[in-house]
C-alpha cells in the first residue's frame, strides 16, 4: 500500500507538473484552428452572467429561471469549454484520484471549520427550499453550473498556462471570483464600511476557494476542482441549518481555509523542492506568495472591523470640504472624550449613519462631555453629541483613494 501511495504521488509530480513541451517546461495547445476558440468560452462565460443578473429574472419566472433557462445556459457553456479543453490543448493533466480526494478533503477541512465556529457562535437557518422537487431541482442546476463553471477554468488555465503557469492560476481565479459574486452585492458597497465588508465576506473568500480550485485543475484537471468545490456546495444548497457568524469571523474563515490547503496540497505534492528545478520553485511561490496577500487582507479585515482601535471611513459629501473631499478615505482612531479638542475632526453616530465633522465646542455638564460640531462647508452647527455617540477622532487623511468604489458603484448603477 505504501509503495501504491508513493508512485501515485510520483506520477502527479512527473505528469501533471510535467505534462508540458520537452524544451521549453510550458504546457502545449494547438494554436491551429482552435488558436483563439478560448475567447469564445471567455466571452460565453461573461455573457451567462449578464443574462443570469440581468436579462433571465426579467423574462423568466423563478422557477423557470433556476431550473430551467439557467442549467439550459450553463449546459451550452459546459459544451463550449469541453470542445476547447479537448481538442484545443495538445496537453491535459489526466484524472488523478489521490487530488480528487485531497479535494474532498480539503472542503470537508473547511465546512468542518465552519461548523465548529457555528457550534460556537450559533447557527441560523438555510435560506434555500428543502421540500424533495425543490432539492432535485437544486441540484440539477448546481451539477450544470459547477461542472461548466470547472470545465471552464480547467481550458482557461491550460491556456494562460502558456505564459506563466501562476499568473495563468491566479489571472483564472480572479475572473472567476469576480463572476461569481452576484451584481446586487457590488451595489450594495455604498461607503468604506460596506466596501471593507464586501471586501471580506464575499470577494476574498470566493478569490481564496476559486485559488485553491485553479491550482487543482492544473495539477489534477476538471475533476479535482470540481470535487472539492461540489462538496461546498453541497452543504451550501442541502445543509437545512448554517452557521451563523459574524462577518469577521467569515471573512476570516473563508479566506485562510483554502489558504491552507493550497499549502498542504503543495507541500503533499512537491515535497522536496530543492531537487525540483525552477518549475517547482514557481509553484512554491504560488501557495507562499498567496498565503502572505491573505495575512495582510485578513489583517486589513480586522483593522476596519475597529478591533485595533482604528478603521478607515469614506468621505460622500461634501459638508467638510476644502479640508475632507468626497472619494478621500479617512483613518479615525479610537479616544477617550477628555482627549478630544476644539478643532479636531470626529467620526460619530447620528441615528443609523455616521457624520465626519469638527468640534467647534466643548461641554461638561456632570462628568459627562457634549461635542458641538459642525461641517466646515456648512452654516449651522449640528445638535449636541453625547459622549456615547463618538466613534473616534481623525488622523489620518488619503486624498481621493474611495473614488474607486465611488466608481465602481455608479458605473453598475448606470447598467441597472
Amino acid at each position: 500500500m505504501a509503495r501504491e501511495v508513493f508512485v501515485q504521488r510520483s506520477e502527479i509530480k512527473s505528469v501533471n507538473l510535467g505534462g508540458q513541451c520537452a524544451k521549453r517546461g510550458k504546457p502545449a495547445a494547438d494554436l491551429g484552428a482552435w488558436g483563439w476558440f478560448w475567447l469564445f468560452v471567455l466571452v460565453w462565460l461573461v455573457a451567462i452572467y449578464l443574462l443570469v443578473n440581468f436579462r433571465l429574472p426579467r423574462v423568466q419566472t423563478g422557477s423557470a429561471n433556476i431550473y430551467l433557462a439557467q442549467p439550459i445556459t450553463w449546459s451550452s457553456l459546459a459544451v463550449l469549454a469541453y470542445l476547447g479543453w479537448r481538442f484545443g490543448l495538445s496537453h491535459r493533466p489526466p484524472m488523478n484520484f489521490y487530488l480528487v480526494g485531497m479535494g474532498i478533503l480539503s472542503g470537508v477541512f473547511q465546512i468542518a471549520l465552519f461548523v465548529i465556529a457555528g457550534l460556537l457562535l450559533g447557527f441560523g437557518h438555510s435560506p434555500y427550499s428543502h421540500q424533495l422537487l425543490h432539492t432535485l431541482g437544486n441540484l440539477f442546476y448546481l451539477c450544470t453550473m459547477l461542472i461548466a463553471v470547472e470545465i471552464s477554468r480547467a481550458y482557461l488555465v491550460g491556456i494562460f498556462s502558456l505564459g506563466s503557469r501562476t499568473l495563468a492560476v491566479v489571472t483564472t481565479s480572479l475572473l472567476l471570483a469576480c463572476l461569481s459574486i452576484p451584481v446586487a452585492k457590488y451595489t450594495s458597497v455604498v461607503d468604506a464600511p460596506s466596501l471593507f465588508k464586501f471586501y471580506g465576506v464575499t470577494f476574498l473568500p470566493a478569490f481564496s476557494e476559486h485559488l485553491l480550485a485553479s491550482f487543482l485543475t492544473l495539477l489534477g484537471g476538471p475533476a479535482a476542482s470540481i470535487a472539492y468545490r461540489a462538496v461546498l456546495q453541497a452543504f451550501e444548497w442541502l445543509s437545512p441549518v448554517l452557521p451563523n457568524l459574524p462577518w469577521t469571523v467569515t471573512a476570516f474563515l473563508g479566506t485562510m481555509a483554502p489558504a491552507f490547503g493550497l499549502i498542504v496540497i503543495r507541500n503533499q505534492v512537491m515535497p522536496d523542492q530543492s531537487s525540483g528545478g525552477e518549475t517547482q520553485k514557481r509553484e512554491g511561490q504560488l501557495s507562499t506568495g498567496w498565503v502572505l496577500v491573505t495575512g495582510i487582507a485578513v489583517a486589513l479585515l480586522w483593522f476596519n472591523s475597529g478591533l485595533f482601535g482604528i478603521r478607515p471611513t469614506l468621505v460622500s459629501g461634501v459638508s467638510m470640504s476644502p479640508a475632507l473631499m468626497a472619494g478621500d478615505v479617512v483613518v479615525t482612531r479610537d479616544v477617550p472624550p477628555e482627549d478630544i479638542e476644539v478643532g479636531d475632526i470626529i467620526r460619530f453616530r447620528h441615528h443609523d449613519s455616521y457624520i465626519i465633522h469638527r468640534v467647534v465646542d466643548i461641554e461638561k455638564e456632570s462628568g459627562r462631555y457634549y461635542f458641538i460640531t459642525q461641517g466646515d462647508a456648512n452654516n449651522v452647527q449640528d445638535p449636541p453629541i453625547l459622549e456615547g455617540q463618538l466613534e473616534g477622532k481623525v488622523i489620518l487623511t488619503v486624498p481621493k483613494i474611495g473614488w474607486l468604489s465611488i466608481g465602481v458603484r455608479r458605473l453598475i448603477e448606470l447598467i441597472l
